[in-house]
């Protein structure tokens, strides 16, 4: 938000703030379309192909993702979003981009940098601060989040463990 009111308004709300012309731009809750008969993986694809051509050439782009080619089976989606998030990252695009999956931050550590959200728990209360914290999650929420929803045993026993 920071870049696109410094770039439009000429300010930002921070007590500092420094950039560089670039170009918003993101794929984030994409969804399927049965009127243009697209699932929800084609629809985040043609997505991803538009800001892979832009970046091949223009200005510079700021590109945020949320879970990357989640439409599609997990095999594929790793090894493609890798590749997609290599070639921004060669063509000088600044990334943010949000997966649960650690098999991509652990593919790109040398590129990316990796930081995690976090839960913290209080008793029957799950808390989340939104402090961003370095390197990939060693814990994960899912299942302590199902847990916490009061899911039947039956579905959480043995889970995360």
């Amino acid at each position: 938000m920071n870049q696109i009111l410094a770039m439009t308004l000429c300010f930002a709300f921070a007590k500092r703030f420094r950039t560089s012309f670039s170009i918003p731009i993101a794929s984030i809750a994409t969804r399927d379309n049965i009127l243009k008969a697209e699932s929800h993986y084609l629809s985040e694809a043609k997505r991803m192909r538009e800001i892979v051509r832009a970046a091949q050439g223009g200005p510079a782009l700021l590109v945020i993702i949320d879970e990357i080619l989640s439409g599609t089976n997990s095999k594929e989606r790793i090894a493609a979003s890798i590749r997609i998030l290599r070639f921004m990252a060669r063509h000088g695009c600044l990334v943010v981009a949000a997966t649960h999956d650690r098999d991509i931050g652990l593919a790109l550590a040398d590129v990316y940098t990796n930081v995690h959200f976090t839960h913290l728990v209080n008793g029957s209360e799950i808390e989340f601060d939104y402090a961003l914290r370095p390197g990939i999650v060693e814990e994960g929420n899912a299942v302590k989040l199902l847990k916490w929803l009061e899911f039947p045993k039956e579905i959480t026993d043995g889970l995360g463990e």
